[in-house]
């Protein structure tokens, strides 16, 4: 009786044991498929048009983080927006849902372009979206002849982002800086 009640033991627990690595597996299964679906999900990146402007506005809102970090606010889009020839504003759309999902505002200054806010809606992020914006922001700034990108990062995951994108520290700014001429080491090279 001792032995059956063992054997029942055994194969509980194994049954048990199966049942949470079946569980585990089916877990694992659907948070690969979501992920793949937003990685194969083709996104737009464009200048912000005035049709955009709500959507970014409740963008703004979500990425609270990023508007405490950058000091960009709903109520700023509108200086933004009327000064177009000093500021670039691009949104990134989901194709799929027609949703904004991220969006960068830089100024054009004399001999650079200074990146005043990069954000991306927390459910998009580690997709590779802040980077196609990085890469629209430097292909523009290299076809108009500006010197480098500058960005202030004040945040270890930030700064650890722009570094991964060639975005060095300069001592003399206190922002980190990306220059256009190096091809070598272009974040972006082809």
């Amino acid at each position: 009786m001792i032995f059956l009640n063992i054997l029942f033991a055994v194969s509980c627990f194994m049954s048990h044991f199966t049942m949470a690595a079946c569980c585990q597996d089916l877990v694992s299964d659907i948070l690969v498929e979501s992920s793949t679906v937003l990685l194969n999900q083709e996104v737009i990146i464009k200048e912000m048009q005035p049709s955009d402007r709500e959507q970014l506005e409740n963008l703004l809102i979500k990425c609270a983080d990023i508007s405490a970090q950058t000091g960009i606010y709903v109520d700023d889009l509108s200086f933004y927006l009327s000064r177009r020839s000093d500021y670039l504003v691009y949104v990134c759309k989901d194709k799929k849902h027609s949703n904004l999902c991220a969006f960068l505002i830089a100024e054009k200054c004399w001999h650079h372009i200074y990146i005043k806010a990069l954000g991306v809606d927390k459910d998009y992020r580690r997709f590779g979206i802040a980077t196609k914006l990085l890469k629209r922001i430097y292909d523009f700034a290299q076809g108009n002849s500006y010197e480098y990108l500058s960005i202030f990062a004040s945040n270890n995951a930030a700064k650890k982002c722009y570094e991964k994108f060639g975005f060095t520290l300069d001592g003399s700014k206190g922002s980190l800086i990306v220059y256009l001429d190096n091809k070598i080491n272009s974040p972006f090279a082809d």
